[in-house]
Order: C-alpha cells, then structure tokens, then sequence
C-alpha cells in the first residue's frame, strides 16, 4: 500500500507548519500586551451576522494566505498569518474581559482549531509551491515538480475549505455569541 504522502513532503510541511505556529502564536501573544487597556468596545465591534459570512471571510483570508505566499515565497503571507493571529489574541482578550475567561476559551477552543488548521493548509501548500519555484529558478531542480503534486495540493485545499465550513458553522450555530 502506498503511503498519501510520502516522508519528504510531511518533513517539509511539518516545517512550514512549526513555522506558521510560531508566526501566529507570536501574533496572538503580542496582543495580549496590546489589548490590556481595551475595554468592551473591541468587543462590540465583532458582532458575528451569519455562518455564511463567517465562511466567506476565513476563505478570503486563506486565499489571501495562499495567493501571497505564491507571490512572495511566503513573506506576505507570513505577515497575514501574523495579523490573523494577533486579531484573534485581541478578539480573545476583548471577549475575556467582557465574558470571562472560560467563555472566551470555549468560543476559541470550539471553532479555532479548524479554523487555524485549514489556514495553516493554505499557508503550506503555498510555501510548498513557491519553493519549489524557487529551486527551479535557481537550476537546483531540473523540472518544477508541481504536476506529480497537484492531487496532493487539491485534496488538502479541499480539506481546508471544509474545515473553513465546519469552523464558520461551529462558530455561528454552536458558540451562539451573538
């Protein structure tokens, strides 16, 4: 039985992925010194509409993660995984002092990780992508490799905009913090 992806590409996207956490914690953590004097209005101003709103901005957000990375090896991208996480400290530090702890970690915990989970497949197929651009650029390869990838690239993407689904219907109709 062959393996769906073989040990070369999960090193490489276990490297982007340390990478994108480590971008984005650093973004979520920088908020936290940032927000310590914002008070409910912060909160007031992420009033959540619909689940289909919420879908449509997290899969912008990821296309935008993926189409920057594609353009700039991953440097824009980088900046917009950082803003992603830095917005989400603020939103969770806003609803923390307005809620309370544990009711900022449940609207976190309940749709976060899919959320974080499909923009983190965004983030590492375009540093896949561009990478390997790259190493063509620079003659290190021979051929760009892209084709014999572009199942693997297509089903993760996919996977990422379903979890980019369950992660706006968990955070509408499950959280409820409207």
């Amino acid at each position: 039985m062959k393996p769906a992806l073989k040990k070369n590409s999960l090193n490489t996207y276990a490297k982007y992925s340390i990478l994108f956490i480590i971008i984005f914690g650093f973004g979520f953590s920088l908020s936290f010194f940032v927000f310590q004097e914002i008070h409910e209005t912060y909160y007031d101003s992420f009033k959540i509409s619909n689940a289909l709103e919420i879908f449509t901005n997290n899969l912008i957000v990821g296309l935008t993660i993926f189409f920057l990375g594609l353009i700039s090896v991953g440097f824009l991208s980088s900046v917009v995984v950082f803003l992603n996480g830095y917005f989400s400290g603020a939103i969770f530090f806003s609803y923390e002092k307005s809620l309370g702890f544990w009711k900022s970690l449940q609207y976190l915990l309940f749709h976060g990780p899919f959320e974080i989970l499909a923009l983190l497949a965004f983030y590492v197929i375009s540093l896949d992508i561009s990478s390997r651009f790259l190493r063509f650029l620079k003659k290190s390869e021979i051929n760009l490799m892209i084709k014999p990838k572009v199942k693997e690239y297509t089903i993760i993407m996919i996977s990422a905009v379903g979890l980019l689904i369950l992660a706006s219907i968990v955070e509408y109709y499950v959280i409820l913090l409207k």
